[in-house]
């Protein structure tokens, strides 16, 4: 029974510690994220909605984890920029007619509502 105290008191000092630095670390995290895009102009334009994402979120350990969150979807945002970067500018903007909506076509659904093609 007597070291049951000891978790009691050490866990939330580790806690409170580590919740000192998570954001510091969370702020470095999303940081190389935006590194590893292999983009300059790119990088440096998320490197900022990364950190400002990450300063909306409220808690340390939670800033964390959202950190860790967007290092993992890098590998597939590295491939939607690559891509995009392919992908003519007129070919990548869908039309729109005179009241600025989407000009395609829209073929109906099997549940009714509207697809766009």
């Amino acid at each position: 029974m007597s070291s049951l105290w000891i978790p009691a008191i050490v866990i939330p000092l580790v806690l409170a510690e580590l919740g000192g630095w998570a954001t510091w670390l969370s702020v470095r995290v999303v940081r190389y994220a935006a590194r590893r895009l292999n983009q300059p102009e790119a990088s440096i334009r998320y490197a900022e909605e990364f950190t400002a994402t990450i300063n909306d979120i409220p808690g340390q350990l939670t800033k964390l984890a959202a950190a860790i969150g967007i290092l993992a979807a890098t590998p597939i945002l590295r491939r939607v920029l690559a891509t995009a970067s392919e992908i003519p500018m007129s070919q990548a903007i869908a039309p729109q007619n005179e009241r600025g909506h989407d000009a395609r076509p829209c073929m109906e659904g099997s549940n009714g509502n509207a697809k766009r093609q």
